[in-house]
């Protein structure tokens, strides 16, 4: 959002500076050329970060096709996420860590919204002679949003909360110096506003309280997610990570299928349906898990391991090298890939090249107990007969 902070300039130059009047920058364009100008430095580094996180969003592969966020979607998420952040001001309901963007969006939703903007805008604007921080408040929540509203998505999340923090300080502002002009007649004005201010506080602290209890652990957040939003397909997924590691494998595999029952294209969530069902011995199946989520994204490197790992448990260890090496290629410090790909060589009779793979592992991963332990197998085993190293594992 820092982007947008020559034109938080502009704003304070209006009020409270009080630098220029709208009519006097017609009349005087050499003023209006001043303001301008002591602005360009500020401008050159908006452009050049703006360029740097579209590049980052760009390597990163977390830019959403057109064909997954059409134009006519993103302007309809535009409007309602515009009146949506300013309405949970004040009734900061139904809030939960991530928000899918919605296939579709109702009519008579958008049109509210839009009718709900249009009429603040147009009120600012008119109030904007006698108290100028109302438009002033205003546009600062405007412009500070612009960047994260969703008219370039960045992710496939609609908005998120935490994108509030900087806009509505322009809102607070406006009910701040609007609150004290509306009673200043008022014989006890500084009494009526302390009160009126310290039970917003109370009750904000109130919600507060209501809100930290749902980040006690990640199966109350997402299990809350999901009672206040709609196909919560990333909830589903990390609610089944969640109670994958309390070895919940049954309820786990339920939330992972139903993430990708909403988003068939989500690559994690088959990745991840897939160890799961490993881990309850349906080889098989996991198999096909971890060939849709290469066929949907073929750099996955933990993919590519964890499909070598359910290859081995088959006795295809040509295969399962093929694609610990394929892991490799793709993320040279995966230690784990390294370390399977050294049981795979070892079970192949290929001593040696097994214990490079081992000690591959521990140069990346110092503390890698289970590479160490079949490395000191692998080297036992040269002088003595001794059992194999120990099987591999998924990332």
């Amino acid at each position: 959002m820092i982007v947008t902070l020559p034109l938080v300039l502009l704003l304070l130059d209006y009020w409270p500076l009080k630098r220029f009047e709208l009519a006097a920058l017609v009349a005087r364009p050499r003023l209006a050329a001043g303001l301008l100008a002591e602005k360009l430095p500020f401008v050159v580094l908006a452009l050049l970060t703006s360029l740097i996180t579209l590049r980052a969003a760009h390597d990163v592969s977390s830019l959403p096709s057109a064909a997954e966020c059409p134009l006519p979607n993103r302007m309809a998420n535009v409007v309602f996420s515009y009146a949506g952040y300013f309405l949970h001001v004040f009734w900061p309901s139904n809030l939960a860590i991530y928000y899918p963007f919605p296939p579709t969006f109702s009519g008579w939703s958008v049109a509210g919204a839009l009718l709900l903007l249009t009429g603040i805008s147009v009120a600012a604007f008119c109030l904007a002679r006698r108290w100028p921080y109302v438009v002033v408040g205003w546009l600062w929540y405007l412009v500070t949003l612009l960047p994260v509203i969703g008219l370039i998505q960045l992710a496939a999340y609609s908005h998120a909360d935490r994108y509030t923090y900087v806009p509505l300080i322009g809102v607070f502002l406006g009910l701040t110096w609007g609150a004290y002009d509306l009673t200043r007649a008022w014989r006890r004005q500084v009494l009526a506003l302390s009160v009126a201010g310290a039970a917003a506080i109370i009750l904000c602290l109130g919600f507060t309280r209501q809100q930290i209890a749902y980040w006690k652990d990640s199966e109350t957040l997402y299990r809350h997610a999901l009672a206040v939003t709609r196909d919560n397909w990333m909830a589903h997924n990390n609610l089944g990570n969640a109670l994958d590691k309390q070895g919940q494998l049954d309820e786990a595999i339920r939330h992972y299928q139903e993430a990708i029952r909403l988003h068939p294209e989500y690559a994690l969530a088959h990745n991840n349906l897939g160890k799961a069902l490993g881990g309850q011995g349906q080889t098989d199946e996991a198999i096909r898990q971890f060939q849709e989520t290469i066929r949907l994204k073929p750099d996955h490197a933990d993919a590519h391991c964890n499909l070598g790992v359910a290859l081995s448990k088959k006795g295809q260890l040509d295969e399962a090298v093929h694609q610990y090496r394929e892991a490799i290629r793709l993320e040279p410090d995966n230690a784990p890939a390294q370390n399977n790909l050294g049981i795979a060589f070892y079970q192949q009779g290929r001593t040696a090249d097994a214990i490079r793979q081992f000690e591959e592992a521990l140069r990346l991963k110092p503390g890698f107990a289970d590479a160490r332990k079949n490395l000191g197998v692998v080297l036992a085993s040269r002088a003595n007969s001794s059992p194999p190293p120990g099987t591999a594992t998924n990332r």
